[in-house]
């Protein structure tokens, strides 16, 4: 037995001299990077494999980390950013910028990308615009999840709803939308449109992110340039909001008091022409029995493209100790899995570099393509602190002038003065 252990005491150190050899000869010296994400749905199966190849092919970077439950993430992340123990990168949400910059918790990283030569020109303009703030960069994105156009082939052809090759034809007006919705019921018997309405499981996002997409098509916008006052009040919410209330209560076309669930359902079983949705629910509806389904960038009903985006983003939060190899490293991996973005596409997210859109791996991705132009008109939020509570309201308001409890006018009324005493706090 004594002498089993004298000869394995033997191995280590030799084992442990050629270590130190390796080191002496010039070995790659590794930096090591803690990365947080909140991919704990479908989305963690894509993003696993993409870790895994960075780490496979920079001998010099090496990325681990927990992922988080994204009910506890955010609670998590602050609590490690108040004590300048969190991790050296993390995924945030382009929205939840606003939230943070003003606590000084992230590192700007203008400088640190141009010292390792990320060339931003290939980053879609608008997603890219959203991580800065005061002039400073303090993210880079990973993608755009932006609301997107789904409709039913089978019911569109049978509505007539096609042009004279035979392909289906895509609303190019309010009016056209309207005419469209209403042909597709009148033919098939079955919903023209379907559009969550009521909050009664979740918030009615899909009914504010419309608002805030045509907002934006006739070049309104919710809040002041200073982010101080609301600025909605107008013709053009008008006119957007009140699409949204007729097409229910006017025209009738689309289901009243339909929760995100049901709605979902309702387009999966094929009893909807139309529908929007997220490109999350891309997986879901792909893999539909009998769904004969098409999906599109928001059609422009107004005058330019605009649609409701959101983003996933890296972000570099500071540290007790700034360590600028960690940071370098951080940032040179942000870039690289956004530049493998028909990997992360897997997961039905859009790729923010110009260069994934031109990938032969990207192209032939089921529907990807249709909607990938989706990323080029991208609405962000705005850059307020208040933009949660903001959100809500704005749901809980227009689910009330879609259910005719106040007309659209007064509804907007409402809002506004409730938006300014939001940000008046």
């Amino acid at each position: 037995m004594r002498k089993k252990i004298i000869v394995s005491l033997m191995s280590i150190l030799v084992l442990l001299s050629l270590s130190l050899f390796s080191i002496g000869a010039g070995a790659t010296e590794v930096t090591y990077i803690s990365c947080w994400d909140l991919f704990t749905g479908g989305d963690g199966e894509f993003f696993d494999p993409m870790v895994d190849e960075f780490n496979a092919t920079h001998a010099d970077i090496q990325v681990y980390g927990p992922r988080i439950k994204h009910a506890d993430y955010y609670i998590k992340l602050m609590t490690a950013m108040a004590a300048k123990n969190a991790p050296d990168v993390c995924i945030m949400h382009q929205s939840s910028f606003p939230e943070y910059i003003p606590r000084n918790v992230l590192y700007p990283i203008e400088d640190v990308v141009k010292e390792v030569k990320i060339d931003l020109n290939d980053y879609i303009e608008a997603p890219l615009a959203a991580c800065y703030s005061g002039g400073h960069l303090y993210a880079l994105p990973l993608d755009v999840h932006p609301l997107i156009f789904y409709y039913n082939i089978d019911l569109m052809k049978a509505a007539g709803l096609v042009d004279e090759s035979g392909k289906v034809m895509l609303p190019k007006s309010a009016e056209e939308f309207i005419n469209f919705a209403r042909q597709i019921q009148e033919k098939t018997d079955q919903w023209g449109v379907d559009i969550e309405n009521t909050t009664s499981v979740y918030p009615a996002s899909t009914l504010s992110r419309l608002f805030f997409s045509l907002l934006a098509q006739q070049g309104g916008t919710m809040l002041t340039p200073d982010l101080k006052k609301a600025n909605f009040n107008n013709e053009k919410a008008v006119k957007a909001l009140k699409l949204l209330v007729d097409l229910t209560l006017t025209y009738k076309v689309n289901p009243p008091n339909m929760d995100y669930d049901a709605g979902c359902t309702l387009f999966k079983l094929g009893k909807a022409g139309m529908h929007f949705n997220g490109v999350w629910a891309l997986g879901s509806y792909a893999q539909a029995k009998d769904l004969n389904m098409g999906c599109a960038p928001v059609p422009v009903l107004y005058a330019k493209g605009a649609a409701w985006s959101g983003s996933h983003t890296f972000v570099f939060p500071i540290q007790k100790e700034k360590n600028m190899e960690k940071l370098r490293a951080g940032v040179i991996f942000a870039a690289w899995m956004s530049e493998h973005g028909e990997m992360w596409a897997k997961a039905g997210h859009c790729p923010v570099r110009e260069n994934v859109l031109e990938k032969p791996e990207f192209k032939a991705l089921p529907y990807r393509a249709d909607y990938a132009a989706a990323a080029e008109s991208a609405w962000a939020p705005p850059g307020t602190p208040r933009w949660g509570e903001i959100y809500k309201t704005c749901s809980d308001y227009f689910e009330a002038a879609v259910a005719g409890k106040w007309s659209v006018e007064e509804t907007l009324d409402r809002l506004e003065d409730e938006v300014n005493s939001i940000l008046a706090r």
